[in-house]
């Protein structure tokens, strides 16, 4: 649980993969999982940007390149996935269909839930949606990851990194110091909500990882129990 602390949506997925086996097997449902999980890891940086106390690391650069620009977080978001996206290509890793629609979704997501949502009035509240953010955040990763797919930026730069005898935490430290400094030098979003973000998202993400690693381990043994059950899923 350490090594995800202050672990950005990005940065997240190839490290709490290791314990998320896929269980998802056709091409429509894979697709289905992925759009759902790109969906909730939007509208938790949604909730996030409403409660206006801080992004995390990821999102604190995008808000920069947002106010340097002028556009939207989304929009923002994009950018930096596109320029990573090339620096993943240029060492050998080129971004898959999955990645790229992961990255798209997440844009629109964001954008339609900071849109949709209306900013707290009250200290109480804004907390209420940071603490909301981290949750569906972290429910949002895993069910990317179930989906079997993915191929984010930080991810491929990751495997880029294993190419050349760098290990996936020291690549994934650099990558979530580098943007959050670089976030923060373009006035990007960085407060309170950053921190929190930082020291809980770790936990989170384990209890909702279990909740996963559960959920397969009685889906085992309800096939163990009944054989047909798995030829019915099979021929639905």
């Amino acid at each position: 649980m350490l090594r995800l602390l202050g672990s950005s949506r990005h940065s997240a997925l190839p490290l709490v993969r290791e314990r998320v086996q896929p269980v998802i097997r056709t091409v429509g449902q894979r697709s289905a999982a992925l759009l759902l999980g790109s969906i909730l890891i939007g509208v938790a940086v949604g909730l996030l940007v409403q409660a206006d106390l801080g992004l995390a690391p990821y999102d604190v650069l995008s808000s920069g390149i947002e106010r340097l620009l002028e556009i939207s977080l989304g929009q923002a978001g994009w950018i930096v996935a596109a320029v990573l996206f090339v620096v993943s290509s240029l060492l050998g890793h080129r971004p898959s269909i999955w990645g790229i629609g992961y990255i798209v979704a997440n844009g629109v997501a964001v954008d339609t839930t900071s849109w949709l949502l209306n900013e707290p009035g009250s200290i109480t509240a804004r907390l209420a949606f940071v603490v909301a953010g981290i949750v569906v955040m972290a429910l949002g990763v895993n069910v990317v990851l179930y989906s079997g797919t993915t191929g984010g930026p930080f991810e491929l730069l990751m495997l880029a990194g294993e190419d050349r005898g760098i290990q996936r935490t020291h690549t994934r430290y650099f990558l979530d110091v580098t943007v959050l400094v670089a976030g923060i030098v373009l006035g990007g979003a960085f407060g309170i909500a950053t921190v929190v973000y930082a020291a809980l998202m770790g936990l989170v993400l384990q209890v909702i990882r279990q909740f996963f690693i559960d959920y397969d381990t009685g889906r085992k043994l309800r096939l163990e129990v009944d054989p047909t059950s798995q030829v019915n899923q099979t021929a639905t």
